[in-house]
């Protein structure tokens, strides 16, 4: 393990941000200076492009002092996107509109230049050199089609590298996937977490095989158990990444070492804050808090994301000094990931969705083979009583025997409410 550490290459996100900051050689107080500086640039622009932020100083002089600024939250982006917008109509490039997690059925909306999006091409440029190589055969199974949407951005970001695309989204069944890894003998694969969890068990529940150098799994949760089953199905390196709407796609993204997610520092300032709004010393889970630094069309400042993780203490073995996050959930997800954990401990379980209504829970199991239904029901309700005492289970199993089945979300997993 020594050994390792001694000829462990750097975090590309360190050397990104010392090769495009200027900032060499690359230190903490360093970097914080110029995030401070930053951070006093957004302040002025915010102030002056639009009255919503009449309330900002015209500067903090420490990035304590930043703390005392007023968090932005997911109520502004339903009610005020149109004034936070700091461009004109005729710069925003690309507009996202999604349910937010509350009940009242609003949306909430993102705005973006050229620009903005430009920023989050080059980061996914540095995250995926960690693995990527001029030439190599990558599958990107993430939405591509429109302009901006995270595949499209992956997908430039890749010709960057001068590796080769195969784009095969996200409404293809795990046959398909399968086929297309195979005939263009890909190498890496750029897909959401589960996805490939269900691919794994699909190939080898129909006795097939497949080998690559990595995978990087984004846009969902990915706890440890799963990050380590994938490594094991596909024997090879799982790279994790950390990314969201609001802090523009890219966020953060493993190295070599895969001890945590180094954070894109050259564009985010992150804080973690408990309930209360407190801001947390590192290594203690609370709230991930960020201030978009560049932004154009829509700069967030202190936005409390909803997504809870921690700062990890400990130095890096790569020897990067960004600064990296723990594992993320998102809050309303917790209960999910509590059921795939205990759903996908049994080995022939493929895939599951799982809706809630004002009669209890329905679950339906897709699996390679027969299962217990009394095995699953024992599994199931020790989750269920945690998260939604007193709430009726009701399992479906379908045992997949054509194995050539579409995965049960194409997006984020969560509890589907049935109104």
């Amino acid at each position: 393990m020594i050994m390792e550490r001694m000829h462990m290459k750097r975090s590309r996100v360190d050397e990104w941000i010392e090769e495009s900051t200027g900032i060499s050689p690359l230190t903490r107080k360093a970097l914080k200076a110029y995030q401070l500086d930053q951070i006093n640039q957004l302040l002025q622009y915010a102030k002056a492009g639009s009255c919503l932020y009449s309330y900002l100083p015209e500067r903090v002089t420490s990035l304590k002092e930043f703390e005392n600024i007023r968090f932005t939250d997911e109520e502004m982006l339903t009610t005020k996107s149109e004034k936070m917008i700091l461009v004109s109509q005729s710069d925003i490039s690309r507009i996202i509109t999604m349910e937010t997690s509350g009940t009242t059925g609003k949306c909430k909306r993102l705005f973006y230049t050229s620009k903005d999006q430009e920023l989050t091409v080059g980061f996914f440029t540095c995250g995926l050199s960690e693995f990527v190589s001029n030439g190599e055969i990558t599958m990107i199974c993430m939405p591509y089609e429109k302009e901006g949407s995270i595949g499209a951005l992956v997908a430039k970001a890749l010709t960057r590298l001068g590796a080769v695309c195969v784009y095969c989204g996200v409404g293809k069944t795990f046959k398909e996937m399968y086929q297309m890894m195979n005939e263009n003998r890909v190498e890496h694969v750029v897909a959401l977490p589960m996805h490939m969890l269900s691919l794994g068990r699909w190939i080898r529940a129909n006795e097939l095989s497949i080998t690559l150098k990595s995978i990087l799994v984004s846009a969902d949760n990915c706890p440890y158990w799963l990050s380590q089953e994938l490594g094991k199905s596909f024997n090879c390196e799982v790279f994790n990444h950390y990314g969201s709407r609001e802090s523009g796609l890219g966020g953060a993204v493993e190295c070599g070492a895969h001890d945590g997610m180094h954070v894109r520092e050259k564009d985010l300032y992150i804080e973690i804050v408990d309930e209360k709004g407190n801001v947390l010393p590192n290594g203690q889970f609370g709230e991930l808090v960020i201030t978009t630094l560049h932004r154009q069309a829509m700069p967030l400042i202190r936005y409390r994301t909803k997504d809870y993780t921690r700062i990890l203490s400990l130095k890096c073995a790569c020897g990067g000094i960004t600064l990296r996050l723990d594992k993320v959930v998102r809050k309303e997800s917790i209960a999910m990931q509590a059921f795939d954990e205990a759903l996908f401990s049994i080995k022939e379980v493929l895939d599951c969705k799982i809706t809630k209504d004002k009669d209890g829970i329905t679950i339906d199991i897709v699996t390679a083979n027969e299962v217990s239904k009394t095995y699953l029901y024992h599994k199931l309700q020790k989750v269920n009583s945690f998260y939604f005492p007193n709430t009726k289970i009701d399992v479906h199993i379908i045992i997949d025997k054509e194995r050539n089945i579409l995965p049960c979300y194409l997006g984020k997993r969560c509890i589907c409410a049935v109104k």
